[in-house]
């Protein structure tokens, strides 16, 4: 498992945006500007039915304005 912060990086994100570096299942490395920022969400997040996995970050893409997420040990670095 990774050795970041994650309840650090969720404050942070509710705040403003962080980039995160990760690797995808696939093996590729992935950059995605996130935040959780009420004011730069533009579409409402849906209702979620299953339980939420404590492994796994969900965040909105600012660049692609969706919902993304991406599992804790994935994540290579952490950026403002």
């Amino acid at each position: 498992m990774s050795n970041f912060d994650f309840d650090q990086l969720v404050e942070d994100l509710r705040k403003g945006e962080r980039t995160i570096k990760f690797r995808k299942k696939d093996g590729t490395i992935r950059f995605l500007r996130a935040t959780l920022r009420d004011g730069a969400i533009v579409q409402p997040k849906g209702t979620k039915t299953t339980p939420p996995n404590p492994d796994v970050v969900v965040v909105f893409d600012v660049e692609n304005q969706g919902w993304r997420s991406f599992r804790k040990d994935s994540v290579l670095d952490i950026a403002a």
